[in-house]
């Protein structure tokens, strides 16, 4: 994890939320890669968490949601296609956890709870698009 405070990194998200929230004309590989970045932060934070050198858990974790409110916000100023495209990048990030490492990776399991409700925030601006 970078030496950045928590705090800063979590003004930083939500710069960043703000911003991405007009990112509804972004089209192409872009909006993925974007995306994966900011699931790769979402990892890294939570493998933070879990270690020796991190300061605060309860600030780790106000980034971490900093971060998923703007990866939901980023993927519901997106077109239907790309947000179907966003919770399949994110599905994919979700580790899969068997009985024997559940004892050991606890970091794994913090981070399948942060993605599936990252997946979760994308999933609900995608469904109060569709008309029933």
């Amino acid at each position: 994890m970078t030496n950045a405070a928590a705090s800063i990194r979590i003004g930083i998200a939500t710069v960043l939320q703000r911003i991405v929230s007009k990112s509804g004309t972004s089209i192409g590989p872009l909006v993925l890669g974007i995306f994966h970045s900011l699931l790769k932060r979402l990892r890294v934070s939570v493998e933070f968490q879990q270690s020796r050198q991190c300061p605060s858990v309860d600030e780790e974790k106000a980034f971490q949601r900093t971060l998923m409110d703007a990866m939901g916000d980023f993927a519901n100023a997106l077109p239907d296609y790309q947000k179907i495209e966003i919770m399949l990048l994110t599905a994919s990030n979700i580790p899969i956890i068997t009985q024997e490492e559940r004892k050991v990776k606890t970091s794994d399991e913090i981070l399948q709870k942060v993605l599936v409700k990252t997946l979760l925030k994308v999933w609900s601006g995608y469904c109060s698009d569709i008309n029933f």
